[in-house]
Parts: structure tokens; C-alpha cells; sequence
């Protein structure tokens, strides 16, 4: 940390960062809360979902409430994708930074609600963790990359858990549940065996624009960025958000070309679906 200049001023971000430092929240009790408030959930779903399918199999059973679990935590996310960037402090002695959001250099997130918004994140990822090794039977073809997508996470909550510095990028990231609510619509379908396209339609749209569109901006921000970025954080900091974001933001880039290849071949089927009524008629 250090001093960082805007003309002849001067901005003092390490006294800014020690001043934020006294205003922190309980992270560990609220990751705990909620691992308690997610497995109550949990509880509460089994219930709900023997009651209302008393003739369906174990495993969808056990599916259906995962995905149900899973959304309330989506709906959280979302909640906080819209709160979190209204709480952005924009110091006005900073100077500006490069990119496409028009933030200050030194604006971020109040400790306080990125612990909150971070302590529910791994209370959930830590109950789906569980949920998943429990019913590892049922999960076998998803667990390992369940597994290591969800350990990535945790390693990264614990390396930025003091980070100050371009958290904003966290919300960015979070918008990205938005298209997992509507992946699990479509895996309690799957369960249920029925049929659905609004849902389909619905994530694509959803991935397109949270997890390419907003992600890629994020990363152009942090590319353009790069200079300071170098200048105000820790080399492990620097690795990941210069490294892994954008090797994240890569992986995206791939789910989505299989997600364009799924429905380019549906809707080939559907042309010669077409094709070949038209020629019975």
C-alpha cells in the first residue's frame, strides 16, 4: 500500500484501508447461520416435497431439494447483486479509474456487507458440499466437479476475505445465479420427467448476459486496471484477479459455445421435424 497521486494531490489508501478494517462483520457466525438456516431449508423442502410427491423415488426426491435449496440461495444472490453496488463508497480525493464502470480507483464494498454477502455464500457452498458427498451415489457423474467448483470458491472467499480494493467485482460475479435459478427450474423437470423450454430458454438468456456479456466487462475492467491493480494489492490478490477471473471468464466463454452447439442441434431437429411434415402434407 502506499500513496497514490491524482495531479498534485495525494490520496492516502492504506489509511483508508485501515479506517474500513474497524468496521467489520461476524463472517464465521454468519457462515454458520447459515449453514443452519440452509439445512433447516433442507429440512423443511424433504418435507414439502414427500408431501406433495408421495409416489416419487428417493433420488428424485433428494434431487428436487437440492435444487430447491439451491434457489433460495440464487434468490439471495440476486438480492445481493443489486444491493451490494448501492453501497459502493466513490472516495472523491481518489483518482479515477480506467474501464467501463467510471468508478473511482479506490471505490469498493463496506467490509460489513461483503462479510454478510460472503458469510451466506460459504454457508451454502459448504451445506451443497455436504449435500453432495451425503447423496454421492445419487451424484456420481457431478460430484467431482461439484466438489472442485465449490473448493475453488472457498479458496477464493478466503483469499479476498480482506480485500478492499476492486471488490466490487464480487456482485459482478454473483449476477451470474441468476442463470443457475433457472439451470435448477430445469433440473426439477428433469426429475419430475417432464418437459419444459421457457426454462431452457431462460438460462441461455440469463448465462449469455450475466456470465458473458457483464463477466466481460468485468474482465476488460480489470485488464485496463492492471497497473493499479499490481500497485494497491498482495501478489496472491494479483494472481487472482488477473489470473483466475479471466481463466474463469474463459471456462464461460466454453460453456457457452456448448450451450450455442446444444441449441443450434435442437433446433436443426425441429427444422427437419418441420421439413418432413411438410413433406407428408
Amino acid at each position: 500500500m502506499g500513496l497514490m497521486s491524482r495531479g498534485s494531490r495525494t490520496f492516502d489508501d492504506a489509511a483508508l484501508l485501515a479506517e474500513a478494517a474497524t468496521t467489520r462483520s461476524p463472517v464465521l457466525l454468519i457462515a454458520f447461520s447459515a449453514i443452519a438456516a440452509f439445512a433447516l431449508l433442507g429440512a423443511v423442502f424433504d418435507r414439502l416435497v414427500r408431501w406433495l410427491l408421495p409416489r416419487a423415488g428417493h433420488e428424485t426426491r433428494v434431487r428436487i431439494r437440492g435444487c430447491l435449496v439451491s434457489v433460495v440461495h440464487d434468490v439471495w444472490a440476486m438480492a445481493m447483486t443489486v444491493y451490494l453496488p448501492l453501497l459502493i463508497v466513490h472516495p472523491e480525493t481518489s483518482p479515477p479509474a480506467a474501464g467501463p464502470f467510471g468508478l473511482a480507483l479506490h471505490s469498493h464494498v463496506p467490509f460489513a456487507a461483503m462479510d454478510a454477502a460472503g458469510g451466506v455464500l460459504g454457508g451454502f457452498l459448504f451445506y451443497d458440499i455436504v449435500h453432495y458427498i451425503a447423496h454421492r451415489a445419487i451424484y456420481t457423474k457431478d460430484l467431482a466437479t461439484t466438489l472442485t467448483h465449490h473448493g475453488v470458491l472457498f479458496g477464493m472467499l478466503w483469499l479476498n476475505r480482506n480485500t478492499l480494493w476492486f471488490n466490487y467485482a464480487f456482485p459482478v460475479m454473483y449476477a451470474g445465479e441468476l442463470s443457475t435459478l433457472f439451470l435448477n427450474v430445469r433440473l426439477v423437470y428433469r426429475a419430475l420427467g417432464a418437459s419444459e423450454q421457457w426454462a431452457s430458454i431462460a438460462f441461455a438468456a440469463a448465462f449469455f448476459s450475466t456470465r458473458v456479456l457483464l463477466f466481460g466487462l468485468l474482465v476488460a475492467h480489470l485488464v485496463l486496471n492492471a497497473d493499479a491493480l499490481r500497485a494497491l494489492l498482495s501478489p496472491p490478490l494479483r494472481v487472482s484477479y488477473l489470473g483466475l477471473l479471466p481463466l474463469l471468464y474463459a471456462l464461460n466463454l466454453f460453456w457457452w459455445g456448448q450451450i450455442v452447439k446444444t441449441i443450434a442441434r435442437i433446433l436443426s431437429k425441429e427444422n427437419q421435424a418441420r421439413k418432413g411434415g411438410d413433406k407428408e402434407d
